[in-house]
């Protein structure tokens, strides 16, 4: 059926933005505030997210033929539920900037280190403004196969660092008590799990097989958090807490270890392919999210073109370097999500009055 996704597709959008949200930042973010107990953190924010889940499901079966703007219009009416809608695309838009900068400093810095940043951008800003004119459908596949290339890829990465793994870089177990891992679950609820919020963009009976959604968003959710944390304790088993907290892209560092048969070495940049795909998909969808609240009920073709331009503008001028960056994420980006959450929080009071009021009527 044109214009429909399935589950699958769905649930491959939702662990590549589980994932690629994390990458790159949220190592860094977890080391610096939990240290060698950092991957605890990750199995903690697994459990505290849990009402996090259930929230986002619980918005998206209210009106399940509507996309969140529209859902927003029917709950608080036209004016007010433009300004909820307003503020959503704010915030997606600010978190494509992060992508974006993420992605093409990441690029830059590790392959091309004589290249502009804004060169790189333009690349993948032409692509993901082709890929949202192309429409979800086509996003959606994208995300499918690009998610089926990265798992054979972490596959091969993971198989190839087992022998430089050391059980003695995870220790000694909770040094400082479960404190530290406690407070860094607030990191990897607001870097990554809240991030599931903007998927509500796709109405739930836009699926073809909406009946297995629950489902299929339970398992999305658990799979997408078992590729962080073994991301995070592959890394500090390698590394170690030391070297891990001083690199900028610890993952980028541990794949030079990757050793396959004794003889297929210095294949971390075929590897680290994952990362760039799933950055660019977050970057897409992003652009997706903010155009459709943008015109919610008409053909979007060309609000992603401007969008995807300013994104790439602001991300490069911006943010001025990657210590800048790093503070940001660390200081700044995890309030900014904790704001953006607490927005559907007031969203879930609000349906939960409104239909408590339709039955005692």
């Amino acid at each position: 059926m044109k214009g429909k996704i399935n589950c699958l597709q769905y649930s491959t959008i939702m662990i590549i933005i589980l994932v690629s949200s994390f990458m790159g930042i949220g190592v860094y973010s977890l080391v610096k505030a939990a240290g060698v107990d950092a991957y605890l953190s990750i199995l903690l924010a697994a459990i505290i997210g849990i009402p996090v889940l259930l929230l986002f499901l619980y918005i998206n079966s209210y009106e399940p033929d509507l996309s969140l703007p529209l859902k927003l219009e029917k709950l608080y009416g036209k004016k007010l539920g433009k300004v909820f809608t307003f503020f959503c695309s704010l915030f997606i838009f600010i978190f494509a900037n992060n992508y974006m900068f993420n992605l093409t400093n990441f690029i830059v810095s590790q392959f091309l280190p004589e290249t502009p940043l804004l060169v790189i951008g333009i690349v993948f800003a032409f692509l993901a403004a082709y890929a949202n004119l192309q429409g979800l459908e086509t996003l959606s596949r994208l995300s499918l196969i690009l998610l089926f290339i990265n798992i054979a890829l972490f596959g091969i990465g993971i198989f190839g660092l087992i022998p430089s793994f050391e059980f003695d870089n995870l220790k000694p177990f909770l040094e400082f008590g479960i404190a530290r891992p406690l407070k860094a679950t607030f990191y990897v609820n607001t870097l990554s799990i809240f991030t599931i919020f903007s998927l509500l963009i796709i109405p739930k009976n836009k699926m073809v097989d909406s009946k297995n959604f629950n489902r299929a968003v339970v398992i999305s959710y658990l799979i997408g958090l078992f590729f962080i944390f073994t991301f995070c304790i592959i890394t500090l088993g390698i590394l170690g807490i030391h070297l891990a907290s001083i690199y900028q892209y610890p993952e980028y560092i541990i794949l030079k270890h990757v050793n396959l048969f004794g003889f297929l070495d210095r294949i971390e940049n075929i590897i680290t392919a994952t990362w760039i795909f799933g950055l660019f998909i977050s970057i897409t969808f992003a652009i997706y999210y903010v155009s459709t609240c943008i015109a919610p009920k008409k053909e979007k073709k060309n609000i992603p073109i401007i969008l995807v331009t300013l994104a790439l503008l602001f991300s490069v001028h911006i943010i001025p370097n990657n210590t800048s960056f790093n503070s940001y994420i660390y200081y700044v980006a995890p309030f900014l999500k904790m704001i953006y959450f607490c927005i559907f929080i007031i969203i879930g009071i609000t349906i939960f009055i409104k239909k408590r009021k339709k039955n005692n009527n």
